[in-house]
């Protein structure tokens, strides 16, 4: 039954790519903008996790600005649903850009491996396409649940250069290919995890260690990078800034200290960026 469903709902994905792929773009985002405040108004469990989540975040602004923020995300991320049918197009029409390469050039030359912290942010799908740049990538991600849809997202990513390592394969794995390799991983590290404690806008909560053990153990640049859009629709891969590594009395406390200031960056750019970011996960557990 599950192998029927997931059929159908890889038919019902792939007839929807081909009308984008179809329609003036124009028409996709008036599209995409009417699905986003459908989903808001519709999907109520996961509207007020979005609410709760900007009003931690901004305190200080009204309730209709919280409103306004969640409605363009919710926007933002119909946008990058439909942009997922064209990311050739924009990247062969130069609207994928790589803003400070750079930074990223020179942690590449040290010959260690680089370990690239990003979030959900902007289409931060497209941040495999950094691959077509002449970087060699490695992405950890959660495999989805529909095999046919992970299949194609799978493909996509490895069009552009991305290497995928699974979730549930083991850090081994990445561990491996990390000190063989000297490569690049990417590691979305915003959302919640229960590794260890860290503050993010002001509240206490926990998030996963791996991209500061990663670069303590091997004392590899440590990267922010991410995807933001700009008011023309073009879309920028930032290369940030780099991390350091910030000294403790062992290792696991400057692998603690090292998240923290990763966090510290994390709220400076969705501060930046707040109709963009991904508010709709249960992020204070």
């Amino acid at each position: 039954m599950k192998k029927i469903i997931y059929w159908l709902e890889m038919t019902a994905f792939t007839s929807f790519g081909k009308l984008m792929r179809l329609l003036p773009e124009r028409v996709c985002y008036l599209f995409a903008t009417a699905l986003g405040l459908t989903g808001y108004h519709l999907l109520k469990k996961r509207r007020m996790i979005t609410l709760k989540n900007i009003s931690y975040a901004f305190p200080e602004l009204k309730f209709r600005d919280w409103e306004r923020i969640a409605k363009q995300s919710y926007i933002s991320m119909a946008m990058s649903y439909v942009e997922f049918f064209w990311s050739e197009q924009l990247l062969r029409s130069g609207r994928i850009i790589v803003d400070n390469p750079e930074i990223l050039d020179e942690a590449v030359r040290r010959n260690k491996g680089v370990v690239m912290v990003s979030l959900h942010i902007g289409n931060w799908e497209l941040g495999c396409t950094l691959g077509s740049f002449g970087y060699k990538l490695y992405d950890v991600a959660r495999r989805q649940n529909n095999p046919f849809f992970n299949k194609i997202v799978e493909d996509r990513r490895e069009k552009n250069g991305l290497q995928v390592v699974y979730k549930g394969e083991g850090a081994r794995k990445y561990l491996q290919i990390f000190k063989r390799e000297k490569a690049i991983i990417i590691l979305p590290a915003d959302q919640h995890d229960t590794d260890i404690p860290i503050v993010f806008f002001g509240r206490q909560t926990t998030a996963p260690r791996g991209p500061a053990v990663l670069a303590v153990k091997f004392s590899a640049p440590l990267v922010l990078t991410y995807v933001y859009r700009d008011d023309k629709n073009n879309h920028h891969i930032k290369v940030d800034k780099e991390i350091a590594i910030v000294p403790g009395k062992n290792v696991d406390d400057s692998v603690q200290k090292t998240m923290q200031s990763i966090y510290q960056e994390y709220e400076r750019v969705i501060r930046e960026h707040p109709e963009q970011y991904f508010w709709l996960h249960n992020r204070f557990k």
